[in-house]
């Protein structure tokens, strides 16, 4: 708040703020100040306040989860965001955004097709834009070569085991699409690993465990586990 000042500050999930804190922000609200912990000076603030909910906070209010005066010191411009499914132009230009932020953030040059695109455009996306970005971040880790081919995006979450990764058993990926995607011999086999090294540490409660399951040292459970950003 103190950095806000003379700017915008903007709180995610209000919703999930506990009441003990919703009269502190209230009371910040209500008189512009702040006072740091252990400090005895009082700092006068002036910030535009952005909040937002993903659930009702009439319904809070009325269950007694959410303070009625705050809610009313809050619910002054309100603006409802429609969800994804509801505003497929914007969904294009986000995968883009993030498609810029994760090949930047990892190194690659990782594109989609112009059929998955569609594809993506037409999904629902129940879990709106955050679904989106993991979505988008999970294919530029996981698929090999620069274009991206997803055959289908019903599922969001699985669509790696569906297209290029290790199902739970261990099997190895489809070798036709591994041949579609022009995976070569070397990277065929780090997918292997990777996803064999994921799926024990997914299933054991340590990397001790996990090297015990696959066979191993602990140091080389450690050191693909850091390799594959597992």
């Amino acid at each position: 708040m103190e950095e806000a000042d003379a700017g915008t500050l903007f709180l995610d999930e209000i919703n999930s703020l506990p009441l003990s804190l919703q009269g502190k922000l209230l009371r910040v609200l209500e008189t512009r100040t702040i006072q740091r912990i252990g400090s005895t000076k009082v700092k006068k603030v002036n910030f535009r306040l952005v909040a937002a909910t993903n659930e009702d906070l009439e319904k809070l209010v009325a269950e007694k989860a959410f303070r009625p005066d705050l809610f009313y010191r809050l619910n002054v411009v309100p603006l409802k965001l429609p969800p994804l499914r509801n505003r497929p132009d914007d969904i294009l230009p986000l995968t883009d955004l993030f498609l810029r932020i994760y090949n930047q953030k990892y190194g690659k040059h990782k594109q989609f097709t112009p059929t998955t695109r569609a594809r993506m455009q037409s999904y629902r996306w129940p879990g709106n834009v955050r679904e989106l970005r993991n979505f988008i971040e999970r294919a530029v880790i996981m698929f090999s070569g620069n274009l991206i081919k997803i055959p289908q995006i019903e599922i969001v979450t699985d669509f790696i085991a569906e297209s290029s990764t290790v199902s739970v058993n261990g099997s190895p990926p489809d070798q036709s699409k591994a041949f579609d995607q022009g995976m070569s011999l070397s990277e065929y086999m780090e997918q292997c690993e990777m996803e064999y090294v994921k799926y024990a540490l997914d299933h054991t409660r340590s990397t001790y465990a996990a090297a015990a399951m696959l066979q191993t040292s602990q140091s080389a459970v450690m050191r693909k586990k850091k390799k594959y950003q597992i």
